[in-house]
């Protein structure tokens, strides 16, 4: 646990009961000098793993194992033998109650750990940003996710209860879109998941500033031929506003104050070009109180904030 003292860990947050994979436990707490970074060791009590090895065979549930996670690892505070057991046999998940250590937000390193624990806290999603903002934008699109999926099935499930479902119909296909064109290998310096988001916030703002379906092909190569580097796309997805519904009064208040003329008609509907900086002024102008941010599109976004 020199992790401890060399990272800089300040606050430990108890995260509950999780399935943790047994890859990531890499060490144990108090029994260091017993159980080796794989959990080999010589020194245990044979009885007792033999115990525990035949509670496994009879299907039998043993209580969760206790554990401090730092990033991605898990080192354990209580149940070095089921660990050891769970290791010898090639299981994938373990029960665990998690403590997770965390350091002050006082780097874009740390601000960014903290920002992705509470986002799985949140979610039950683990993903890889690179820029602050980042996680808050994807819960904002999960909410959305949520609502949808909700209101079309009749049902109110949480998005933690929707996350796989969320996986397999949003995150893979994206992902397996990204790593056959080889995207990642075009921005080296950004994480495949930055490249997700970018590509899932490009097909859900085109879609509602051109007030139609943009599946994910017609996203991705709009993104992919859009001008400017990644770093243009990525201001993109903290800047902007839409239309809350179908503009009906067209008495072109928003389009008067644009100052950068990016309000305009397209195929009957009045349409906000993706370039918008987000100043908020046509807000101000709508007597229909109809623009909001890209922010607000499903929930406040402050939700996350507060939990923090």
């Amino acid at each position: 646990m020199q992790r401890y003292e060399k990272e800089g860990l300040k606050q430990i947050k108890y995260r509950g009961i999780e399935q943790i994979p047994v890859k990531r436990i890499v060490g144990s707490v108090n029994r260091w000098r017993d159980f080796d970074n794989r959990f080999r060791t010589g020194d245990a009590d044979q009885m007792k793993l033999n115990s525990i090895m035949k509670a496994f065979n009879d299907g039998i549930i043993l209580p969760p194992i206790s554990v401090y996670k730092i990033r991605d690892d898990y080192y354990v505070i209580d149940g070095n033998h089921r660990v050891t057991v769970a290791k010898r046999i090639g299981q994938i998940d373990i029960d665990a109650e998690v403590y997770e250590l965390l350091p002050p937000g006082d780097s874009l390193e740390h601000r960014l750990w903290r920002e992705r624990s509470l986002f799985e806290i949140k979610t039950g999603i683990t993903v890889d940003f690179s820029e602050i903002g980042a996680y808050e934008r994807l819960y904002v699109y999960l909410r959305l996710y949520a609502k949808q999926t909700n209101k079309k099935n009749g049902t109110n499930f949480k998005i933690k209860e929707l996350h796989k479902q969320w996986h397999e119909e949003i995150y893979q296909p994206i992902i397996r879109m990204i790593e056959s064109e080889r995207l990642d290998e075009c921005f080296p310096m950004h994480t495949r998941d930055d490249l997700f988001l970018f590509i899932l916030h490009h097909q859900i703002t085109k879609s509602r500033l051109q007030g139609r379906s943009i599946d994910l092909t017609e996203a991705m190569a709009a993104f992919v031929q859009r001008p400017g580097g990644l770093e243009a796309k990525l201001s993109a997805l903290f800047k902007g506003f839409v239309f809350k519904k179908r503009c009906t009064m067209f008495c072109e208040g928003c389009q008067n104050v644009c100052p950068e003329g990016l309000i305009c008609m397209e195929d009957g509907r009045l349409a906000i070009d993706e370039r918008c900086g987000g100043c908020g002024k046509c807000t101000e102008a709508c007597p229909e109180a109809n623009l909001e941010a890209y922010e607000y599109q499903a929930s406040s976004p402050t939700e996350m904030g507060k939990a923090k």
